[in-house]
């Protein structure tokens, strides 16, 4: 039976370690035949000068520090800005696209991931899908929930246009909305220990 979906060990370029297929079954797991040699020697001729130059010759002459993508240094958010420096709301701006971009990455591919996960074990409504896939489908489902808490009914025309004789930003959109939800949330936790109170107070 295959291994879960988010337990797969990382892939470690040795031939005892090789995983065959996206949920983790080893070479040694496959039923054996009278080819089997013959796949073994196919494999071998392919795999061991690949693993030798992996071994041997990349990781010994590659820096520790692998750059596979454009950092960008954190920024002042909008809330740390002045109201006439347009310059900083501008990069708070510009880093607010950013990570909305970066959210929406997230989510698909925690998409890609349970379409693969639902495909390999059967399909949407297979018992196996249910089972194994059951992990997968609640962090889309927390993903999407923390998406729409923080952008939805927001303006989704992809733009980050400043305004600077009002000095209204998109950034400063979401802030608002990230205040009111706080006030919101405070206002609820009021209202409902002053109806414990009252509670307690008509019970004496």
């Amino acid at each position: 039976m295959p291994e879960p979906f988010d337990n797969i060990p990382e892939h470690s370029y040795k031939k005892e370690g090789y995983l065959i297929g996206p949920f983790g079954r080893k070479r040694d797991n496959f039923p054996r035949n009278y080819l089997s040699p013959i796949t073994d020697f196919v494999f071998n001729l392919y795999d061991k000068p690949a693993t030798w130059l992996h071994d041997k010759v990349i990781v010994p002459n590659r820096k520790q520090s692998v750059y596979y993508h454009w950092k960008f240094p954190r920024v002042p958010t909008v809330d740390e800005c002045y109201v006439d420096d347009y310059a900083c709301l501008y990069e708070a701006d510009m880093q607010y696209k950013r990570d909305r971009m970066v959210e929406q990455n997230i989510i698909r591919v925690l998409d890609r991931r349970v379409l693969d996960c639902e495909q390999a074990f059967g399909g949407i409504e297979s018992s196996g899908s249910v089972e194994w896939c059951r992990e997968v489908k609640k962090d889309l489902e927390d993903a999407q929930t923390n998406y729409m808490i923080k952008y939805g009914e927001l303006p989704t025309d992809g733009t980050s246009r400043l305004n600077l004789m009002e000095a209204k930003t998109r950034s400063a959109d979401v802030y608002l909305k990230q205040k009111h939800r706080y006030i919101w949330e405070r206002r609820q936790q009021m209202k409902a220990k002053q109806e414990q109170l009252d509670k307690t107070q008509e019970s004496d």
